[in-house]
């Protein structure tokens, strides 16, 4: 222990009062003043620090592998070595999970060789956008610019703006269709 006489780890620091208390990595190259180096502890205010004060990158890595990085324009990459945007994700089939747990609700943006966003759920693509720039709204395979459907009811396209405006495209398995204003 530095700075306490039982530690509860195998290291442990400890400032005696409330300022910060920090391990200080320099090297030969970094230089050796406050302002070189890695710093990793907590602040006067018992923040976390993790501060790189070199123009270089931070990695992290899990089972041997580079898993994360930020680069010193604040660029974070998960699963790329060179993020080229403020969040960069890379991978072979690259998922965004949103889980709302006070809803017990799952919604996931998918990115393949086209963009969905998926109600994990309820187990259905709610949208998908191909990689021709079609839009499907009801459906995974889309064919036009704006191809909207459910299935069920044959209601594709419903404007709605309040209980006395409405545009209603509907179609019927016989192949009728009928427009209603």
């Amino acid at each position: 222990g530095i700075g306490t006489s039982s530690p509860t780890k195998l290291l442990q620091l400890n400032q005696s009062d409330s300022t910060s208390s920090a391990v200080h990595f320099t090297n030969s190259t970094t230089g050796a003043t406050a302002s070189d180096g890695l710093t990793v502890g907590i602040g006067a205010d018992e923040q976390a620090q993790f501060w790189l004060a070199e123009n270089n990158y931070m990695r992290f890595a899990t089972n041997n592998s580079e898993r994360m990085r930020i680069n010193s324009s604040g660029n974070v990459g998960i699963g790329t070595a060179a993020p080229s945007s403020l969040l960069h994700l890379a991978a072979n089939a690259p998922y965004i999970t949103f889980e709302d747990k006070d809803n017990n609700q799952d919604w996931q943006l998918q990115a393949t060789a086209w963009f969905a966003l998926r109600d994990q759920t309820n187990n259905a693509e709610r949208l998908r956008i191909t990689s021709s720039g079609n839009v499907g709204i009801g459906t995974s395979a889309p064919g036009y610019r704006l191809d909207v459907g459910n299935g069920t009811s044959h209601n594709a396209l419903r404007v709605n703006g309040n209980a006395n405006s409405l545009i209603n495209i509907t179609a019927s398995t016989t192949g009728n269709a009928r427009l209603e204003f």
